[in-house]
């Protein structure tokens, strides 16, 4: 049986799918971001890598999580726009 060593990393959509289903929640990220759980669940499925979630998103999810303390990473919710930022500063 192989060890979970074997296998490859995470693409970036699945560590943002990751966050969103197990940590933040996705009726706590559609009461957010003002739409149905329907369609944070069409972002999970629709997204890319660059931009698993839709950027015009990105910046509610960040603020409600921190209004509730929790952790929502720029560079797993959006890396396509972390790496720009990265880049400029």
């Amino acid at each position: 049986m192989p060890s979970a060593s074997c296998h490859p990393a995470s693409s970036p959509r699945e560590r943002a799918k990751t966050l969103i289903l197990r940590t933040l929640g996705v009726r706590r990220i559609a009461d957010w971001c003002g739409v149905g759980e329907a369609a944070v669940y069409q972002w999970l499925s629709r997204g890319t890598d660059e931009e698993p979630i839709p950027p015009e998103r990105v910046l509610k999810i960040i603020e409600g999580a921190r209004a509730e303390s929790l952790d929502a990473p720029l560079e797993v919710l959006w890396p396509a726009g972390a790496s720009t930022l990265a880049v400029r500063a």
